[in-house]
């Protein structure tokens, strides 16, 4: 379940393998707060991500809040947050890309070995850090799993919070910049001194997220495929 009120704000996109042509060829995909026009969040997803013969689903989804990205019973299961606590503004976001070699039939995680040839971009605009080395993104293991009942959803997974294959953010006016070698939960915090490194890629969870039926329905369209049985690889 979620916590009452709570908004969570998605987009879910297709991406076939196989057409890149160059290092700048990216696809863009952005998130607006419904609340607050200052508030957006972008990531720029290398097209060399995907292999030849690979179909993925990019899925983006901000929240100012844990429990309402993932649901309160999720939330429950994160390790406890940096004591410094979210950057003034910041919100919680969650990217996954998952990518299928068998027309859909199963999917896996895309990997940090991919991931650090061809790093995600991901920018969040409506934040203030005015002090750059005070301000880190750390993600939290999850991934992306299926049921046959739910569709397609969001689960914690264990581990802990952690800077990990993220890169050092780029503190701009009102925005924050980096670079993701792991796709997951994760949010910008406030630390100091700047946080050690750790695994950004965890096993799999046992428990349950609210029920992204819509988020479901759009990637069965965009796969043409009722249901997805999952295999998860970290790699």
């Amino acid at each position: 379940a979620q916590e009452a009120g709570a908004t969570r704000t998605t987009a879910v996109a297709r991406m076939d393998g196989g057409l890149a042509k160059n290092a700048d060829d990216k696809m863009f995909v952005s998130i607006q707060d419904g609340l607050d026009p200052l508030q957006r969040i972008t990531v720029e997803v290398p097209r060399a991500l995907l292999r030849q013969g690979e179909t993925g689903i990019l899925i983006l989804q901000g929240a100012r809040t844990l429990n309402a990205l993932v649901g309160v019973s999720e939330a429950a299961r994160a390790a406890a947050i940096p004591s410094g606590g979210l950057a003034r503004g910041a919100r919680y976001v969650h990217v996954s890309l998952i990518a299928s070699d068998d027309g859909g039939q199963t999917f896996f995680d895309i990997g940090t070995d991919r991931l650090t040839q061809h790093p995600v971009r991901l920018t969040m605009s409506g934040v203030i850090a005015p002090v750059a080395d005070r301000v880190s993104f750390f993600a939290h293991p999850s991934f992306v799993d299926s049921d046959p009942a739910t569709g397609l959803m969001v689960r914690v997974a264990s581990g802990a919070w952690s800077s990990a294959n993220i890169g050092r953010p780029t503190v701009g006016a009102n925005s924050l910049t980096t670079e993701l070698r792991t796709l997951s939960v994760m949010a910008p915090f406030n630390v100091s001194p700047p946080p050690a490194g750790g695994t950004g890629c965890g096993g799999r969870g046992a428990g349950t997220w609210a029920d992204l039926l819509a988020m479901a329905a759009v990637a069965a369209a965009l796969l043409g495929a009722g249901r997805v049985r999952r295999m998860r690889a970290c790699r």
